[in-house]
């Protein structure tokens, strides 16, 4: 099974295919062992192009979704992730992909503002419209909804967001029709708030955010299905004073993780709950205590290791202001937080482990890339 979350962005028109870009030495640099290389994706507007979500694909590296500009925006990495090309899917007109899941026909099934995607073989060239979505009728800014998390469950597909200050969840077997499901209030609730979705193999469907009361307080609640979506349970997380914040939920095969920070401020501690069930959460105050940032983005690594990315709480005055960012990797079964600095080229707004063993983030048209092991690169290589 395979979880997916992304934030709808702002869209733009991308490059219309043709060769692939290559990185250049004169863009790239080496930060500890990541290498970091800006302008690595072709986009017509460097502020709102780039890619929101990260799939592993058929050359064994990454694809990327999320606007070019002014329009959805698809990337195709292969080699060792240094070769990078751009296609506009067909039928995505001018809105820039929301949600993206895999195994739609063996391949990617992509929510945009107002169109379901199909690709079949996994290729750039190879996408068709699956179905058009008119507003409140399935995922996408018609329904009022911010982020539109999307994960597979059992015969289908499960995406999460917002319409009228109710968080909802939409379902689909095929991707073709879609049917809304409210996810109820806790007991005073008078507004709810989904952020992200996760399931994993003998494990419920979860979905977690916020819930606010009468007097403006805010609590975590975790959203539990037994059934594929199609009936949810909340459950509040008691206990968290301020204004937490989960961004990121994952399944390590053992446990759920929810991740973000402790209040809005993104200077504030990192706020990690974990669940075996989705319905009790215990706080986990490790990453705190060693210095963790609020938690931007996050993904599960094969052997159980977790990374996530968060600021540092620097920033470098380089003309364009860029936050600087840390990535913390987590391994088990200490549970400890190493730190890797990440430069100041932005904060990761997504990160992917590949199976091959590299780890890839991207803000906006930076990308990070992290070998499994650090080697001099071979003669030909475009570094």
């Amino acid at each position: 099974m395979v979880c997916v979350l992304a934030v709808g962005a702002v869209a733009v028109r991308a490059h219309d295919g043709g060769a692939p870009a290559r990185w250049t030495d004169q863009r790239t640099e080496q930060v500890g062992p990541w290498r970091v290389a800006r302008e690595a994706f072709a986009v017509d507007d460097r502020r709102t192009g780039g890619p929101r979500v990260l799939l592993p694909n058929s050359a064994g590296c990454f694809t990327g979704f999320g606007a070019g500009g002014l329009s959805g925006g698809y990337w195709f990495a292969s080699g060792a992730c240094t070769t990078i090309g751009v296609v506009e899917p067909a039928g995505a007109g001018d809105d820039a992909v929301l949600a993206v899941g895999s195994e739609y026909e063996g391949a990617y099934l992509a929510v945009t503002g107002h169109h379901v995607l199909g690709n079949r073989h996994g290729t750039p060239e190879d996408w068709r419209q699956v179905a058009g979505i008119a507003p409140g009728a399935g995922p996408g800014p018609g329904d009022g909804g911010g982020p539109v998390p999307l994960t597979i469950a059992g015969p289908g597909y499960v995406a999460v967001g917002q319409r009228d200050g109710r968080a909802v969840a939409w379902l689909s077997t095929d991707g073709k029709s879609w049917r809304t499901v409210v996810l109820p209030p806790p007991p005073g609730a008078t507004e709810t708030h989904v952020t992200a979705v996760a399931e994993a193999p003998a494990a419920p469907l979860v979905a977690i955010g916020t819930s606010t009361g009468p007097n403006a307080t805010s609590q975590v609640t975790a959203w539990v299905s037994t059934d594929d979506g199609r009936s949810w349970r909340p459950h509040p997380v008691p206990g968290l004073d301020g204004a937490p914040q989960v961004r990121v939920l994952l399944n390590d095969g053992r446990r759920f993780f929810a991740l973000g920070g402790t209040s809005g401020d993104v200077r504030a501690p990192a706020l990690v709950l974990t669940s075996t069930d989705g319905r009790t959460w215990q706080r986990d105050d490790t990453a705190a205590t060693a210095g963790v940032r609020m938690i931007r983005a996050a993904t599960s690594l094969p052997g159980g290791e977790m990374l996530a990315v968060a600021g540092s709480g620097e920033g470098r005055n380089t003309g364009d202001n860029r936050e600087c960012a840390s990535a913390w990797l987590v391994t088990r079964p200490s549970g400890e937080w190493t730190r890797e600095d990440l430069g100041c080229a932005g904060v990761p707004t997504v990160v992917a482990g590949l199976a091959s063993g590299p780890i890839v983030a991207v803000h906006g048209t930076t990308l990070f890339l992290r070998q499994p092991h650090l080697a001099p690169p071979p003669e030909q290589s475009v570094w």
